[in-house]
């Protein structure tokens, strides 16, 4: 369904999806070896953050071997990951330990996996989840300036793509120990928007923006969005 055909009509029911790329630092975890034959495979549990989008070594990507941990033994600077056990297995350029960083084979290690929110939740049938992934109700939907507004300026080709701050609800305290964890700056987001019931194919992407700094109270975080050229 068409946007202009959702805010015609008096009953529609805006949902907003944040979809965040977020950066992971997992150099400085305990790794364990495999076992021979794939002993030059280090290994820790990624099962909380799930499959890696991309995982990266001082900066260069790791290429993904997704068949099998023998084809990760098999290519240095690789990457498997086991969804059956939730282990990210990685074979480093130099062959070495990911956590070592003595010697000439210290490097950085990030992996990168997506973190979906929205602006609401609803009751099965209508339950906000796509390609598996439950979009968590953290959105403060007030931190999107107009709706209708923001999204005809994505449409019209405006050369700026900057849309402010967003802001998430923390009166639990979901992001204190995520923020601590995973880098949220500098980061690839994207926000969508809906309808109640509507597949995720009629969602209508408004900005494509890069993350910039992050203001942290005890109620909510703020993230401040970039236009990606800066």
């Amino acid at each position: 369904m068409a946007f202009s055909d959702w805010i015609s009509n008096p009953n529609w029911q805006p949902v907003i999806l944040i979809e965040i790329e977020v950066g992971h630092r997992i150099d400085t975890d305990i790794w364990t070896q495999d076992v021979a034959p794939n002993d030059s495979c280090w290994w820790i549990d990624h099962s909380a953050e799930g499959e890696p989008g991309r995982v990266e070594e001082s900066g260069a990507a790791l290429d993904e071997e997704p068949g099998s941990l023998g084809d990760c033994q098999a290519n240095a600077a690789s990457w498997f990951y086991d969804s059956a056990t939730g282990r990210l297995h990685i074979h480093t350029t130099g062959s070495g330990e990911p956590g070592d960083s003595s010697g000439t084979d210290n490097h950085i290690i990030l992996s990168y996996f997506w973190e979906y929110l929205c602006s609401k939740q609803f009751q099965a049938p209508d339950e906000i989840v796509f390609n598996g992934h439950w979009y968590l109700p953290y959105l403060d939907e007030s931190s999107i300036p107009d709706i209708k507004l923001a999204v005809s300026h994505w449409h019209e080709g405006k050369s700026g793509q900057d849309f402010g701050a967003v802001r998430f609800n923390n009166a639990d305290g979901h992001f204190d120990s995520r923020l601590a964890d995973y880098i949220y700056e500098g980061k690839k987001l994207i926000e969508k928007i809906g309808a109640r019931g509507a597949p995720y194919a009629d969602y209508q992407t408004f900005a494509v923006v890069k993350t910039g700094s992050i203001t942290w109270t005890d109620t909510e975080i703020e993230i401040e969005s970039l236009d990606l050229r800066r």
